[in-house]
């Protein structure tokens, strides 16, 4: 079984974010490779790989067609799981808990109603569904899986630029809609991106999201 990890960290919002989460990667998941997509010169312990900041939303818009861009090596993987740059990792994870097969999601416990719900975009839900809400933080699968997920996305993605509309929530609104089509394999507990706006009880958090002095994601 080989894991590569993909975090995405530009921008002096989210850099510092990065050597945390790789030193939590280490201790506490299975073994993998780290692929850090990032625009700083600082030493990581990853595999790094420049990218340029972008105003806010491209960044998280358009991280599948980041994770695409280097398919060739992600594909000498068996399987792939990308994490936001601002979560920790802070118990042990096995390889049972987070790989399967196919898909692995995490609902998300916090606002899990934000679904596009206009009919003109790709990420469209129909207003009579309100669950489950997947988190576009962590995401995961089996690389044939994975890498299917995001060219569909970006796909979708591409086709509603085109249309000159933008999902209500960016790549998590395309991601659910993806995951309403193509139901995961497994599905993980808030537990696994645990926050103090996680509105469902979590006994022992496996992975944290940091809450940031600014809470305001647009800027940076």
């Amino acid at each position: 079984m080989s894991l590569a990890i993909v975090i995405i960290a530009t921008g002096e919002r989210y850099t510092p974010y990065a050597a945390p989460l790789i030193s939590s990667l280490e201790k506490f998941f299975p073994p993998h490779q780290v692929f850090l997509f990032t625009d700083s010169d600082n030493y990581f312990d990853a595999v790094r790989l420049k990218l340029e900041h972008s105003e806010w939303p491209r960044p998280t818009l358009m991280r599948y067609h980041t994770i695409l861009s280097i398919r060739d090596v992600l594909e000498t993987y068996d399987h792939i799981m990308y994490l936001d740059v601002d979560l920790l990792v802070v118990s042990k994870i096995e390889p049972e808990d987070i790989l399967a097969d196919g898909i692995t999601a995490v609902l998300h416990g916090g606002f899990p109603t934000t679904f596009e719900r206009r009919w003109q975009s790709t990420a469209y839900v129909p207003p009579n569904i309100t669950e489950p809400y997947y988190q576009g933080t962590i995401i995961g699968g089996s690389t044939r899986m994975f890498l299917g997920m995001c060219e569909s996305i970006s796909h979708n993605i591409d086709l509603d630029e085109k249309n000159g509309i933008v999902a209500i929530w960016h790549d998590e609104s395309h991601l659910n809609r993806y995951l309403l089509d193509n139901p995961p394999m497994k599905v993980l507990s808030p537990a696994f991106c645990y926050s103090s706006g996680v509105k469902v009880k979590v006994d022992v958090p496996k992975i944290i999201h940091i809450e940031k002095p600014n809470q305001s994601w647009k800027n940076g």
